[in-house]
């Protein structure tokens, strides 16, 4: 599944890119492709709670978990905040990474920047399950230019929430560090045989 290839030649971009929180793999995810985007001279500012953020860094908390109505209410009001500081930009592409965290909105205020002619593309690393959540991603989706995940059946399973086959994007979730070992150098160093399957738990990931 390849849809939008949003900006693909296009040179000297005004990007923003959004985020919900700021530790852990937030942090190097949105930092890494600012430094990418960067490399290719494109301008780029970060919206996100406070953090090591500094050149380009717009600072925007994101709320807790509450009871539902607040839940709601409070994301709505987030969502509001973005949306005008993202209007009153004016880039060119305005990047959600973490779209499980408002989905649940159904595209409230992404139609704002649609009408004001602002590509949005919003990566979404787990597609919720259930008639009513997939109703509110679909609406999400309709809002945007490109939706983008990172494995073959989270596209698959984009498709079954009823998303235009033409808005998903799939893209390897990306590696940020490496050590350079060959897989039979890993085996022998972590002493792990040839024989069965190997099975490796990294803890809370985006993929």
């Amino acid at each position: 599944i390849t849809g939008n290839k949003v900006g693909i030649g296009r040179k000297n971009m005004k990007v923003i890119l959004i985020d919900s929180a700021n530790s852990g793999h937030h942090e190097i995810y949105a930092q890494s492709l600012r430094s990418n985007l960067q490399n290719k001279k494109h301008s780029v500012k970060i919206i996100a709670p406070m953090s090591v953020f500094v050149e380009g860094f717009i600072p925007v908390s994101f709320p807790s978990k509450y009871n539902h109505l607040q839940y709601f209410r409070a994301r709505q009001l987030w969502m509001s905040k973005v949306a005008r500081i993202i209007v009153s930009e004016r880039p060119d592409i305005a990047h959600f990474l973490y779209g499980d965290a408002f989905y649940q909105l159904g595209g409230a205020e992404l139609s704002t920047l649609r009408k004001k002619g602002i590509c949005t593309v919003i990566t979404q690393h787990h597609i919720p399950e259930g008639f009513s959540r997939r109703m509110l991603l679909r609406g999400m989706a309709k809002q945007i230019c490109t939706i983008v995940t990172h494995t073959e059946s989270s596209g698959s399973d984009l498709l079954k929430c009823g998303i235009d086959r033409g808005k998903i994007h799939i893209i390897d979730y990306p590696v940020f560090h490496s050590t350079g070992l060959s897989r039979a150098t890993a085996r022998t160093k972590l002493a792990f045989t040839d024989e069965g399957a190997l099975i490796l738990s990294i803890g809370g990931t985006r993929a």
